[in-house]
């Protein structure tokens, strides 16, 4: 048996919501009734293999940091750095590790994601050479390569058909319609790179062969029509998941003034929008939108030390965000690199140590929060920004809205009116 926590939320009409996140259960009861702060239950942890640390059966390989769009805001402000791109050799030994972990734990298959502070597929030599590795190594031990890339949709179509045969998922950044997206994401001559996408995605979709996945980016000038962005992007295709983030201010966006949206503002449209996308069967998700709980290992992403990114540079990141050792938060979230007198990576155990840490239970503040398990600390890319490295003990600076938004999905998934309207 295993003592699980049970949250108890006040509502209308003489009624409380009464949640057991770690068990996924979910009631309305009259507020009289008297419900305790744990329960005893069937011990419910996971029985999911637990790889030994740094073991990692996936790698994110970001490729460069130069774009062919000027996006308002860019994280990494790609496009305007002096160019870098990651050595063919530093990208062999990455997916080497990653391939020596699923032998050697039993695995099927193991994965690698294109990604970039820039457009990975500009890099296009690079991209083929990577392809035709990871094919060598999959033919070579049996195990399944499955190969996905990040992509903001503007290439040709030589390289679509491309991508149609050799890549098993790609997921396109598209910000709702024609408009919005085109002021969010302009190309690097100042014109619309709607169209483009627009052209690709259709290509992408009737091959049949690719899966394809959507990534919106939310601002201040696209959250008050969020459910009406979302409705355009499923009519125009139909089954696309959408998945969505509100944007930080943080590299290019923070030298241009504040265009993140106010989060409440965004926790409100993002509940209604959920709500029409449940009319609708339309597929949309957000990170702090999940109902899925493993006790004593909750963090926001993998970056507990689960993920194993590279950087063009041949940093190892936990956070794809920092992509450059200059970054001034690469201290706080880059855990080795490539030492090239070795020839391959080294592991700051210490820094990799930290990581290890970065869970909702080390924030003292989020130990009585029913929405701690939706929320898991918010994104620590966020909260170092924001606090330096203090950010490890301290709770997100959008907490309240995050609340919010988590009752406002409780209430969604019990039948309940709007608790708010946005």
């Amino acid at each position: 048996m295993a003592k699980v926590r049970v949250f108890q939320i006040p509502i209308e009409d003489g009624k409380k919501i009464v949640y057991i996140p770690e068990l996924l259960k979910l009631f309305i009861v009259p507020k009289t009734v008297e419900v305790g702060n744990y329960i005893e239950a069937p011990d419910h942890s996971p029985a999911v293999f637990k790889p030994p640390k740094q073991q990692f059966r996936r790698c994110d390989l970001i490729l460069n940091n130069f774009c062919n769009l000027r996006c308002i805001y860019c994280y990494s402000n790609a496009g305007v750095p002096l160019k870098k791109e990651m050595s063919f050799v530093v990208a062999q030994k990455a997916i080497d590790r990653v391939v020596a972990v699923c032998l050697g734990s039993g695995e099927s298959k193991f994965g690698i994601t294109l990604t970039g502070g820039g457009e990975p597929l500009l890099s296009l030599k690079l991209v083929q050479q990577i392809v035709r590795y990871c094919r060598t190594r999959s033919k070579e031990t049996g195990l399944i390569c499955k190969l996905a890339v990040v992509s903001n949709g503007n290439f040709s179509e030589k390289i679509c058909g491309y991508l149609i045969e050799n890549f098993d998922n790609i997921s396109i950044s598209i910000d709702g319609t024609p408009k919005v997206h085109n002021q969010h994401r302009p190309t690097a001559t100042g014109k619309g790179s709607f169209t483009l996408l627009e052209r690709n995605v259709d290509r992408l979709l009737a091959s049949g062969k690719i899966g394809v996945g959507f990534r919106m980016t939310i601002s201040s000038y696209n959250v008050e029509q969020l459910d009406k962005h979302v409705l355009f992007l499923h009519h125009r295709w139909p089954g696309v998941l959408i998945g969505m983030e509100p944007l930080e201010n943080t590299g290019r966006c923070a030298s241009i003034g504040t265009i993140a949206p106010d989060p409440i503002k965004f926790a409100k449209h993002f509940v209604h929008a959920m709500r029409i996308s449940k009319e609708h069967g339309i597929q949309i998700r957000y990170s702090i939108a999940t109902f899925k709980a493993v006790p004593d290992t909750i963090s926001f992403c993998g970056i507990n030390g689960r993920i194993f990114g590279v950087d063009p540079e041949g940093n190892i990141t936990a956070c794809t965000r920092v992509n450059t050792k200059n970054d001034p938060l690469a201290p706080l979230f880059q855990y080795g690199s490539f030492d090239t007198k070795l020839g391959d990576f080294v592991i700051y155990d210490d820094v990799y140590a930290r990581l290890g840490a970065l869970v909702v239970d080390s924030i003292p503040g989020c130990n009585d929060c029913f929405a701690r398990y939706n929320c898991k600390g918010d994104c620590c890319h966020l909260r170092a920004n924001k606090y330096g490295t203090d950010f490890v003990i301290r709770k997100s600076p959008k907490c309240y809205a995050n609340r919010l938004l988590t009752l406002g999905l409780l209430c969604l998934a019990l039948g309940l009116p709007e608790v708010f309207k946005p």
